[in-house]
């Protein structure tokens, strides 16, 4: 899990509350304590924020407009499309499948299979899938499907990534894939709608 904007301001507030104590002490002896309580401090707060991680590997299946499987050596991750929703393919028995769901399968496909990807982790799903932004050649595949009019942006999920509600809104303007439609159905709805 990414360190967090309230962890952030936690660490913040207690790096400035111990230098506060360190020039208020009187004795030298106080003052090189709270210096060192502070370093360990900021190590320690320096050691539990999680890099990002990265996987490397090959497009091995596309399993819908935003769920991939990539192969790292010889294991396999199954890859949910971070702050993007796709239409949705049919599930027999549950759902027909939505406009535009065959066109961003297809889009995925010829974006990634069987090219070398790197994915940017961002955490884990439901059904044991790795969240995470799918780049080839320094493009992001979950981007270049909002940019063409082929996912939703998934707000809920992604408040801090402006950039890809920014491509939704000019997807939508210009009318783009799915935004041709006088009203197109998110797949949340579309997934719960009353069959």
């Amino acid at each position: 899990m990414e360190y967090g904007l309230i962890e952030c301001l936690v660490s913040l507030a207690i790096l400035c509350y111990a230098l506060r104590q360190i020039v208020r002490a009187r004795s030298i002896k106080a003052r090189y304590l709270l210096a060192i309580l502070f370093i360990l401090f900021i190590l320690s707060t320096a050691a539990t924020a999680k890099p990002p991680k990265y996987i490397n590997g090959t497009v091995d299946r596309v399993v819908d407009g935003d769920t991939i499987v990539v192969r790292d050596g010889e294991k396999l991750h199954k890859i949910r499309l971070y702050g993007i929703d796709t239409p949705e393919k049919e599930l027999k028995g549950r759902w027909k499948a939505q406009p535009y769901a065959f066109e961003a399968t297809a889009f995925a496909v010829e974006f990634t299979f069987e090219y070398e990807v790197t994915v940017l982790t961002r955490g884990s799903g439901a059904y044991q899938r790795i969240l995470g932004e799918v780049f080839v050649d320094g493009r992001s595949l979950n981007r270049e499907l909002v940019r063409a009019g082929l996912a939703w942006f998934t707000v809920r999920y992604t408040k801090r990534d402006q950039d890809i509600g920014r491509l939704e809104a000019a997807a939508r303007k210009a009318k783009r894939g799915l935004w041709a439609d006088d009203n197109p159905v998110s797949p949340y709805d579309h997934r719960h709608q009353k069959r």
